[in-house]
């Protein structure tokens, strides 16, 4: 299921971080969303409070990602470690999916957040204009 390189563990997906036995603190990497590689991936740490709040608002698990065993994530969840730009990979916006199944994923991360930069990598097709939001947010898109 999952590795342990240089005292780290590792896994390849989001699927499989939220298969792990959960304990607080506990870090993993994790390769991708959907697959290792495609951008989806980064590290993260356990945290045993009540985070069902969190995990209902981020239904597409970019930054809460509650464990198999609970999905409600009352007992707590997976939070994605970063500093800056959310990335719209985290969310799984892919450059296969339509402009407006990532705009739907893109509205879930202003729904779940409260501000902040966004940074759409190159390929990825979305629409602004379809976006609504009460709080100010800064897209910094790669489209060219």
């Amino acid at each position: 299921m999952g590795r342990i390189i240089h005292g780290n563990i590792v896994v390849d997906t989001l699927t499989l971080l939220k298969a792990l036995t959960a304990v607080k603190s506990n870090r993993v990497f994790v390769n991708g969303y959907s697959s290792a590689g495609d951008g989806g991936g980064g590290e993260w740490v356990f945290d045993d409070s009540d985070l069902s709040t969190e995990v209902t608002a981020d239904s597409n698990e970019g930054i809460y990602a509650p464990p198999d065993s609970d999905s409600t994530g009352a007992s707590g969840a997976w939070v994605r470690q970063y500093f800056g730009p959310i990335n719209v990979l985290w969310f799984g916006c892919t450059t296969s999916l339509t402009a407006t199944q990532n705009t739907t994923k893109i509205q879930t991360i202003v729904d779940t957040l409260s501000g902040g930069f966004i940074y759409i990598p190159y390929g990825v097709d979305w629409t602004y204009s379809s976006l609504t939001s009460a709080t100010e947010f800064e897209f910094i898109d790669c489209a060219g």
